[in-house]
């Protein structure tokens, strides 16, 4: 009766069918919970490093040759295989090692849904294993375990990719594979547990300095530690964040390596090191935004569009709205409006054909010589076009006539950024209250009336303007300032014809004869610009009062 099995007693009703439901109902939530979560870990792996991109089932020609990711899963279970699955799926991994899975020989062999398991060394509390994608061809594989360092080795088709762990408290020592040196291109990744101040770490110790003349002497090369990117490991008993997980590659291909730190996954203190092996000539994305591009406008045939649209149209205030209709429409055939979405900085028009036998050979083996020759010749060629054009904004940075362009070359060398604009929710009523305090001081000082005397008055209006005063005007007007509400920018100025500025000093002169004026001139755009004494010391900073109007 006590500590046993709770039987009901004789003549007492079982489980109805309502509660069977239930049951049934619960089981199959926590099963979409489970599936919901690996998906959403996933998800923000892929965030993490910027890659919104949809991946298909097949792998396309576009995407990296090879992807490898590293990990120490500190014993590996069924929720962190499921998780590794739904990464590798998401991340399209081809080789996948991980380290501590604390799997003996006893206990069941890990799986990875859709990868394949290479090679395994099982211990109870150390053990390491490697995983390929299902259709990835290996050559060979090879392990060692020499005074508990777990080394793997798989020889691939164009390099060899090595784990490497090695436990805290034993002197690193690397004992080569037979495969280690099979190819030229060498990737080691793993968990040194070594400090060095070449990955963040502020002393180096005698395993840090063993790991660094290995690397020296194989010649390979540490990958791209970032100080601003996340430590692989966080230790949550001294709440501290470092490097023991690294990648090594052959410094010949060094720049055809990227690596990221992905987020970490639950009861594990290490985050997953994922390398992916790119072309040496970086694309950059831009977001597309609609803006004129003034520099490949095509002003001849702006100014011949609109000589012969102008002489349609009345030089009088009320059609000034159609003057402004012709302006657009000569504008958006005339001059481009998108930009480059894909742009590599340096790139002309003489690289493609060295760029797409690159990019040809890159997709057909990324380690040959001759991508490598490529690759080296084409960043050459594009460091000298950047040369060139860095000599010629020196020579054409002028202080007096554009200062624009000068001081935006000073906040690219000095790495400033824009600032982020305050949002504000402040309501037009909100406004024009603010600019009826302002309007109206209460110690106003009264000044002695003026009587006019307009058979007496002389001014500039009583002679008509002349087109070379105009085009006068037009001369001083400053290249990429902004527009007013009617968006007719000072270039579409610069550029028109002798019959469009004749039109001009026409409209104008019509204006002061008629006393009138077009009616868009008559508008006007409030904008709010934040008082920071008054924000940063208000406990409300969206306070209107916080804010001067600007017109």
């Amino acid at each position: 009766m006590f500590g046993g099995k709770a039987v009901p007693p004789r003549g007492a009703p079982g489980p109805t069918a309502y509660d069977m439901i239930s049951k049934m109902d619960t089981l199959r939530a926590l099963k979409e919970f489970h599936q919901s979560f690996i998906l959403a870990v996933g998800e923000q792996n892929a965030a993490n490093t910027g890659d919104t991109r949809i991946y298909a089932s097949k792998r396309p020609l576009s995407g990296p040759p090879l992807v490898t990711i590293s990990i120490n899963i500190e014993g590996l279970s069924r929720i962190k295989e499921d998780i590794l699955s739904n990464i590798c799926k998401t991340r399209r991994c081809d080789v996948l090692c991980l380290q501590e899975t604390h799997r003996t020989d006893a206990q069941s062999r890990p799986n990875i849904h859709g990868m394949e398991l290479v090679s395994e060394i099982p211990h109870r509390q150390y053990g390491s294993c490697i995983f390929v994608r299902n259709d990835l061809k290996v050559i060979s594989s090879y392990a060692t375990n020499n005074n508990n360092i777990e080394i793997i080795t798989l020889e691939l088709s164009n390099c060899t990719v090595t784990s490497v762990y090695k436990p805290p408290g034993v002197d690193f020592d690397f004992s080569s594979t037979q495969n280690f040196n099979n190819k030229e291109c060498k990737i080691v990744v793993g968990d040194f547990n070594s400090h060095s101040e070449k990955w963040g770490y502020p002393v180096t110790n005698a395993d840090g300095e063993r790991v660094e003349h290995w690397a020296m002497n194989n010649g390979l090369s540490l990958l791209l530690f970032d100080p601003k990117q996340s430590t692989s490991f966080n230790s949550k008993r001294w709440r501290s964040g470092t490097n023991p997980d690294n990648i090594f590659v052959t410094e010949k291909f060094r720049a055809s390596c990227d690596k990221n730190i992905l987020d970490a996954i639950p009861n594990t203190q290490h985050r997953p090191l994922i390398l992916e092996v790119v072309p040496s000539i970086r694309v950059r994305k831009v977001p597309l935004k609609r803006r004129f591009n003034f520099k490949k406008a095509n002003w001849n045939s702006f100014t011949a569009q609109m000589e012969k649209g102008i002489a349609n149209i009345q030089p009088h205030p009320a059609e000034y709205g159609s003057f402004l209709n012709l302006l657009k429409t000569t504008s958006y055939s005339s001059i481009p409006r998108g930009c480059r979405q894909n742009y590599i900085p340096g790139f002309s028009d003489d690289l493609q054909q060295l760029y797409n036998n690159y990019m040809d050979s890159f997709n057909t083996n990324p380690f040959s010589d001759n991508t490598h020759k490529l690759g080296e010749e084409l960043n050459s060629r594009i460091a000298d076009c950047r040369r060139q054009t860095w000599c010629k904004t020196l020579e054409g940075v002028d202080m007096k006539r554009n200062s624009y362009k000068a001081w935006q070359l000073i906040r690219k060398l000095n790495c400033e950024s824009q600032p982020k604009s305050l949002h504000t929710n402040v309501s037009p009523k909100q406004v024009a209250h603010v600019l009826i305090e302002n309007g109206k001081p209460v110690n106003r000082i009264r000044q002695k009336k003026i009587i006019r005397c307009h058979n007496r008055e002389t001014n500039i209006f009583q002679v008509p303007l002349r087109v070379d005063e105009i085009e006068s005007a037009l001369r001083l007007l400053m290249p990429r300032k902004s527009p007013g509400i009617d968006e007719v920018f000072n270039e579409q100025l610069l550029h028109l014809g002798p019959a469009a500025k004749m039109w001009i000093t026409d409209l104008f002169n019509n204006v002061i004869v008629q006393e009138r004026i077009p009616a868009i001139w008559k508008n006007q755009k409030s904008l709010q610009f934040a008082n920071l004494e008054r924000t940063l010391s208000a406990q409300n900073p969206i306070d209107q009062s916080h804010f001067c109007p600007f017109v």
